[in-house]
């Protein structure tokens, strides 16, 4: 199924196409092979939390940085609209770190006067 004359928007349909059906496999392998080879203490991290190997496809499938950026604007609610994701769950899908404080929806919208006069 691969052309050599494929180009475009085309050869991203391709690459697409390699990760979905050539790599997923592999990922999962390679996962479960990881997770037999450690051992029970090392698959504990020092909190008690359980260790896993993990591999980010989604960084392979997702789109341009810009147009990550421009979906994730409009997900906190940038250019008027609503905002249906939190700072941490924008934060997740780019596999960051939590920010403290960021699990509740922005409030669009609103001034700093407009949320003190709420909390009062």
């Amino acid at each position: 199924m691969f052309d050599e004359t494929a180009w475009g928007s085309g050869i991203e349909q391709l690459g697409l196409y390699f990760v979905v059906y050539c790599l997923l496999p592999w990922f999962v392998i390679w996962e479960e092979a990881v997770w037999r080879l450690l051992s029970v203490s090392e698959k504990r991290a020092r909190n008690g939390t359980m260790l896993y190997a993990k591999f980010n496809e989604r960084a392979l499938l997702r789109g341009s940085m810009k147009d990550q950026a421009e979906v994730m604007a409009r997900a906190l609610g940038s250019g008027g609209g609503l905002p249906w994701v939190t700072q941490n769950e924008a934060r997740e899908s780019f596999d960051t770190n939590p920010k403290p404080g960021g699990d509740h929806l922005p409030r669009p919208g609103t001034s700093a006067a407009t949320i003190v006069e709420d909390e009062t």
